[in-house]
């Protein structure tokens, strides 16, 4: 039985070993009915929750870990598919020229970086479903960076690199009656690091694919050709971005593309020239620390607000899970206000519109009282930002992990924040919405469409008109 040799990881001859010949990826239906469903039978979903292990490199990854005998059920769990850097792991970096490891480790071609190159352990078990029992079985990875090895009932099945085309094994032999064990090591930069390491930022065009928009008055802000802006945004990126935008104002809709572009919410705020408070719906806390240079991300968009608009007073965040809370700098915590999925999963509508109401009126000075005209003056403006990805998978499709809020909820939470505005003659100030899907995920538009027009009809008249970028 042959095994699996990490010293080959660095051999640049050795990109795949047991891997699938590339083939069409159409997909095969059983009979009409299926078909008409879109839904195949041939296929059984393997994404969800997996067990994780995380080590800083290979020397400290768990030896053995693939073995049947070996248990990994209290290992963490992790969402799959998801970037471990935004579950909790390792941290997102920028490049341009220069290769991701310089400047911590000196490497020729020939090798890969020992002290610091994370090694991602994944394990999931399963019980191969009736129908597809006596058949030729495959697994498919779509895209795993930058190198993939995997085992089967701790059988080593095959390597793979090449990070943004799918890779393909057959278990067939491997497999058995009851619970198998299937897992996988992602090694985060392999031989082919050397060659995948090169930029190819734009922003992607995802709502010409979309409807709600059509029939209403919009304004269209092309940035498909600026190049630095997917997921981190560069200071020649940013200055052609406020160059395009210069002639829309703040008060408005913006939709702004997929979570990779959430920063945008950033450069609207800057523009902000009195106090005012923030409210954000997101699966992510979007505050971690600069990866990179101090480079505006999407993962660190609302720490970068805090820490250097002094006219931002406080942060309404809604949706992340407390373990990601947990990890956010305590100095920006006493200017947050944080409703975590956890308490949102036991709370019901009206308890969570109670906390939004009671919230939003106390950080920007709207509660009614005696004098309150007089007192105008003290309202602070409420800016919304919203990111697709605190939705559930049945009501959004995102890049980006998700959370488990229905679409009514977010609805119901965002009408009672406007209704608590209008009431004491509260101002807001703009928003934005985000969390598409991939431009090349055209099928999967159908429930994102939705939930824009939901939004946008809850939104409509507080505006003249919409911005999408």
């Amino acid at each position: 039985m042959k095994t699996f040799d990490y010293s080959l990881v660095k051999d640049p001859q050795y990109f795949k070993d047991g891997r699938m010949d590339a083939h069409s990826d159409h997909t095969y239906y059983r009979d009409g009915d299926e078909a008409q469903e879109k839904e195949t039978s041939f296929r059984y979903d393997l994404n969800g929750i997996w067990k994780f292990h995380y080590a800083r490199n290979y020397g400290s990854a768990v030896p053995g870990f693939e073995k049947e005998e070996y248990c990994c059920k209290d290992w963490d769990d992790i969402r799959v598919p998801a970037h471990i850097q935004m579950e909790g792991y390792d941290a997102p970096q920028y490049a341009n020229v220069q290769y991701p490891w310089e400047g911590h480790e000196e490497i020729y071609p020939g090798q890969i970086p020992e002290r610091f190159n994370p090694v991602a352990s994944y394990v999931k078990y399963f019980t191969v479903p009736e129908h597809m029992k006596g058949k030729r079985l495959f697994i498919s990875f779509q895209g795993a960076e930058s190198g993939l090895a995997l085992w089967l009932n701790g059988a080593f099945i095959g390597y793979s690199e090449d990070s943004f085309t799918p890779s393909e094994f057959e278990l067939t032999d491997y497999l058995k009656d009851g619970q198998n064990k299937l897992a996988a090591q992602v090694f985060k930069w392999t031989s082919s690091s050397w060659c995948e390491d090169q930029d190819f930022f734009r922003f992607s065009g995802i709502y010409r694919e979309e409807e709600f928009w059509k029939n209403r008055q919009v304004s269209w802000i092309e940035l498909q050709d600026v190049c630095g802006t997917n997921c981190y945004c560069d200071e020649e990126a940013i200055a052609e971005i406020n160059k395009r935008t210069e002639n829309y104002p703040t008060a408005g809709i913006h939709f702004i593309d997929s979570g990779n572009y959430h920063y945008m919410t950033r450069l609207w705020l800057t523009r902000m020239d009195q106090p005012f408070c923030l409210l954000v719906y997101d699966n992510h806390t979007d505050m971690q620390p600069p990866a990179f240079g101090g480079i505006l991300s999407c993962g660190g968009w609302i720490a970068a607000a805090l820490e250097e608009l002094e006219n931002l007073k406080y942060v309404i965040l809604v949706g992340p899970d407390e373990a990601a809370y947990e990890q956010v700098d305590e100095n920006l915590k006493d200017r947050v206000i944080f409703l975590s999925r956890e308490k949102l999963q036991v709370m019901n509508d009206e308890e969570r519109n109670w906390f939004l109401r009671e919230t939003v009126s106390e950080v920007c000075n709207w509660r009614k009282s005696e004098g309150l005209q007089e007192d105008a003056e003290k309202f602070l403006p409420l800016y919304i930002s919203v990111d697709k990805d605190v939705l559930c998978t049945e009501d959004a499709q995102t890049t980006w992990s998700q959370g488990d809020m229905r679409l009514t909820t977010l609805v119901s939470g965002v009408q009672t924040v406007l209704e608590c505005a209008k009431e004491s003659s509260g101002k807001i100030a703009g928003v934005d919405i985000c969390g598409e899907a991939d431009a090349e995920a055209v099928h999967e538009n159908e429930a994102n469409d939705y939930a824009n027009e939901k939004l946008l009809e809850v939104f409509e008249g507080l505006f003249e008109k919409s911005d999408c970028e």
